[in-house]
């Protein structure tokens, strides 16, 4: 991922506990206007310790709620139009003049002394921003006979009302003001307008809805990626957060707190560049999701719509959103922004056999330096899904009083605390669709809230139809000839396989097909057609897929064969559901001796291709080996690269891997050695390109693969000093292309071994290859793991099925560890070669 995240970090600052042992978590921070009159609020705007909102079904009654003294007041005002805007002891609220043609008005009220100061400003445009006041001017839309919009600003210090210059027909985006500057997005622009000089500038690219606070502008640009621009400076900044669309954000000049559709609301630090995840659901894309961030609170509007009887904000399901036993029609939140103690998380067993006698998962807790896990209060340890919110969903279980202790039981020199919950409780989460799931884990300590998570699974749910662990048959076509199969996974597990598939014994008159899989191995949708040009003869043909995926499921696959330009190098693009998003589209034309292309994604769809190219004319032989940069559209970003050259035919045989923000390498073989070279996201050479292999005897066939920060290890097939085995080699190197220890071999010395493939993860590296488990005729898929300081496991086995040949294996691996190993075996599936597949949990099959 390209930004640092921060799990679990925030609740309400107190817990207290109730008679019978349950975590209630109080209240502080919540209100709910006085359900029984059906009343709560809305369009809320927050400064310090107070905030501003408006109540429904009371004529819009404008109120402010005190933190301090957690008491809402009535201002007595009930012809309020949203969205209110407090700063300081003032409220700024726009009304109607109820006389034709019916234009608002603005007023602030005085929160001290209860006066109400009309500005005297009669044809404003309601808002639609919640920062259109500073304390000492108000921002507003004057609207004209024509229907264009002046934006203008008044100053409360002499009552003058100022035009900006700012014009636009009746629609921009948002006004905002805060001491010397205001903001307004004009026709895709962000203009800029300085009060002491009287200077409008707009900024250099494109952008949407902006909000000044404290010298920092936020806005959407033209990509809908979150940015900032420091006044200060004049430097804009990337957040590196997408998707914002219509539910908002705001910024306090500090953070920027933002919503994006189906999560929870997230917090930007812009001095950190960290992100916080509340826990707390924001508005769905069909509300506008009003909310705001200063000193230790944020304020947000929760929305759950039923159904709508013409009035957007009314006939909601009954909910009790804050726990207080009574039903809610709609809720308007408040929460301290207090950092709560992030726990690291080790749920066993990892996998329930539940046909086994255990009677409980055992959970240990470690806290951050500072902090004594002997402290913590057992009775408020508990379990939660890890869709809950911490603060207001019921615990879904309890540790077992009397079943705790506290030692350093993985031997790292820090103390865990070690609770135990009911097998059965736990049991009850998985339901009957899940075979895994995440369990947030909370409790208090010295009056704050730790919290952490991990994954659990189990080996038996009758509702599913593959297991993790299982050997799994991908392909429906049994007859001739499935096989060159490759898999690329998403963090989460998520993950698609594709392959070469033919009805007849050869290669000729094959298609690529692909099959989609969750994270639990269950089959998402049915087996599809990659490629769109299906062969018309029997020597046109597609074979010698690729496929890389993305962070959000979506995948492109690259292959050789035929399409509109004749047999050449194509590519497709697909969504996280299998979707295509287009047709498939030209790499590179055929040329004599063309060799299978190789492709990489980053964490946002962009990706890289390589692949050979080798002149027709005998007469002038020449090799490349090309590099495309390609952005998550399929368009080109730049000039193909020329990665290696030569003038001679060579059998130059690539792959390329790269990490979350675009950088990457490819290697290759050529002379009998295996090569490498670095780039970085824009395609510029990190380095030269250096030797990986230190034997010039024989080696052929290397795979890379990256992790999160750029460390890569190469594997390859090649041979040792001495030996006139087939062996896996490899080398390890850090992201800037310096070797991590030696060149190392991974398959036994004394058997034959054949094609490998890489996965790498920050924590593990695994290496897959097919050769004999024994002395004998037979090839198995084998494999091992080595962490992150390059010591190796046992080599173990990955097929299941041990009658004839398992060759060509395909390996991914997710964020938790896990890792899918796909490859062709012979006359399994009742025909020649068929393609199958199987996956592994951080401490291998799950049986």
């Amino acid at each position: 991922m390209c930004k640092r995240f921060v799990a679990n970090v925030m609740t309400v600052l107190f817990l207290i506990m109730g008679v019978s042992g349950n975590v209630v978590f109080a209240q502080d921070g919540w209100f709910n206007f006085d359900v029984a009159t059906e009343n709560c609020g809305y369009s809320v705007s927050i400064d310090g310790d107070q905030a501003a909102f408006l109540g429904y079904y009371n004529d819009d009654h404008l109120f402010y709620y005190d933190f301090v003294l957690r008491k809402a007041h009535d201002t007595g005002i009930d012809d309020a139009y949203d969205p209110p805007c407090i700063r300081g002891n003032k409220i700024a609220y726009h009304y109607r003049k109820w006389t034709w043609p019916y234009e608002q008005g603005i007023a602030i009220y005085d929160i001290t002394t209860g006066a109400i100061f009309d500005t005297g400003i009669s044809n404003a445009r309601q808002p639609w921003g919640r920062n259109y006041f500073d304390g000492e001017h108000i921002v507003f839309e004057e609207k004209t006979e024509t229907y264009d919009v002046n934006v203008k600003f008044y100053s409360l210090s002499d009552g003058t009302i100022t035009d900006t210059g700012i014009t636009y027909s009746y629609w921009a985006s948002e006004p905002s003001i805060d001491g010397n500057f205001l903001t307004v997005g004009v026709a895709g622009q962000v203009a800029l307008y300085n009060i002491a000089a009287g200077e409008l500038t707009y900024l250099s690219e494109a952008g949407w809805d902006p909000v000044v606070r404290k010298n920092v502008v936020v806005y959407i640009d033209e990509f809908d990626e979150l940015k900032y621009y420091k006044i200060d400076s004049e430097t804009i900044h990337s957040t590196g957060v997408t998707d914002i669309g219509y539910a908002g954000f705001s910024t306090d000049g500090e953070r920027i707190v933002y919503n994006i559709s189906g999560e929870p609301l997230h917090v930007y630090d812009i001095a950190e560049d960290t992100i916080t995840n509340t826990h707390h659901r924001g508005c769905s894309d069909s509300d506008t999701c009003w909310l705001e961030i200063s000193g230790n609170y944020i304020a947000y509007e929760r929305y759950e719509v039923g159904t709508n009887d013409g009035d957007r904000n009314q006939v909601y399901p009954p909910t009790d959103y804050n726990g207080d036993g009574e039903i809610d029609d709609c809720v308007a939140v408040w929460f301290p922004f207090i950092v709560h103690v992030a726990a690291t998380i080790d749920l066993e067993p990892d996998t329930i056999n539940p046909n086994s006698g255990g009677q409980y998962v055992t959970c240990f807790i470690e806290l951050p330096e500072g902090y004594d896990v002997s402290k913590v209060d057992i009775q408020t340890v508990a379990f939660f899904s890890d869709v809950a919110d911490v603060i207001t969903d019921p615990a879904m279980g309890f540790a077992k009083p009397g079943e705790s202790s506290v030692e350093d039981y993985d031997h790292d020199q820090i103390l865990e605390l070690m609770v135990k919950f009911d097998r059965a409780d736990v049991m009850a989460v998985f339901g009957p669709e899940k075979n895994e799931v995440i369990l947030q884990i909370a409790g208090a300590i010295d009056g704050e809230l730790f919290a952490g998570s991990d994954t659990i699974r189990t080996t038996v749910n009758p509702g599913l139809t593959n297991k993790v662990g299982e050997e799994i048959q991908v392909n429906t076509e049994t007859a001739g000839n499935q096989n060159q199969s490759a898999v690329a996974m998403d963090d989460r597990g998520n993950k698609v396989i594709v392959w070469t598939g033919s009805t007849g014994y050869s290669q000729y008159g094959a298609n690529i097909y692909g099959q989609l899989y969750d994270s639990q191995d269950n089959p998402v949708g049915s087996n599809f057609q990659v490629n769109n040009y299906p062969y018309s003869s029997y020597y046109d043909t597609s074979r010698s897929p690729a496929v890389a995926m993305d962070d959000n499921g979506n995948f492109v696959v690259v292959w050789w064969g035929y399409g509109a330009s004749g047999n050449a190098i194509y590519a497709r693009l697909f969504d996280n559901a299998g979707v295509p998003l287009g047709d498939q589209f030209l790499i590179s034309y055929y040329a004599h001796g063309s060799y299978p292309a190789s492709v990489a994604m980053d964490s946002n769809g962009n990706f890289v291709v390589t692949w050979t190219y080798r002149t027709s004319w005998w007469y002038n032989k020449r090799t490349y080996l090309y590099a495309q940069l390609y952005d998550s559209s399929g368009a080109p970003r730049a000039d193909r690269l020329v990665v290696y050259n030569v003038t001679s035919w060579q059998s130059v045989v690539s792959d390329v891997a790269m990490d979350p923000l675009g950088n990457f390498v490819v290697a290759w073989n050529a002379t009998s050695n295996i090569n490498a070279r670095l780039y970085d996201s824009s395609g510029i050479p990190k380095a030269s390109q250096f030797q990986v292999s230190t034997n010039p005897i024989y080696n052929e066939k290397p795979d890379v693969d990256m992790d999160s920060v750029g460390n890569f290890t190469i594997v390859w097939q090649g041979q040792t000093a001495g030996s006139s085995y087939s062996s896996i080699l490899a080398s390890r190197y850090n992201a800037d292309g310096a070797p991590i220890g030696l060149e190392f071999q991974v398959s036994d010395p004394e058997y034959y071994a054949y094609s490998p493939a890489v996965a790498v993860n920050d924590r593990n590296t695994v290496i897959t290859w097919h050769g004999y488990s024994e002395k004998g005729e037979r090839y198995d898929i084998l494999a091992r793991k080595y962490d992150n300081a390059g010591i190796g496991g046992d080599v173990f086995m990955a097929n299941t099925y041990t009658n004839s040949y398992q060759i060509d294996p395909a390996i991914a691996i997710d964020n938790r560890d896990e890792f899918t190993i796909s490859w062709s075996s012979n006359y399994q599936d009742g025909s020649y070669y068929g393609v199958y597949c199987r996956s592994f949990d951080k401490f291998f099959p799950v049986d």
